[in-house]
């Protein structure tokens, strides 16, 4: 978002391709309210439209470091999950 950093989104299914404002709409609103948290955009819609912009195939990728062995995540871990789980409730409130 800032020039530096990759952002991966993956599923075990190809993902089909969808607009900025078709994935905010799937997107659910705690989600949403992650994501805004930091900027840089003003809308949901901005924010995720930014992501989508620079997009980048997986051989340029791949190219830096092809003796690297592929990414597996069979145990994915959300990393505020402890802190947001029980404030849920409290974030709901504002």
């Amino acid at each position: 978002m800032e020039g530096w950093g990759w952002h991966f989104l993956a599923s075990e299914h190809p993902i089909p391709v969808r607009t900025a404002a078709e994935l905010v709409a799937a997107m659910p609103r705690g989600a949403i309210r992650d994501m805004m948290e930091w900027g840089p955009a003003q809308t949901p819609i901005e924010q995720v439209g930014l992501l989508l912009a620079h997009e980048l195939p997986l051989a340029p990728m791949i190219a830096l470091s092809p003796a690297t062995p592929a990414l597996q995540d069979d145990r994915p871990v959300n990393e505020y999950f402890l802190l947001r789980t029980p404030f849920d409730k409290l974030m709901d409130m504002q």
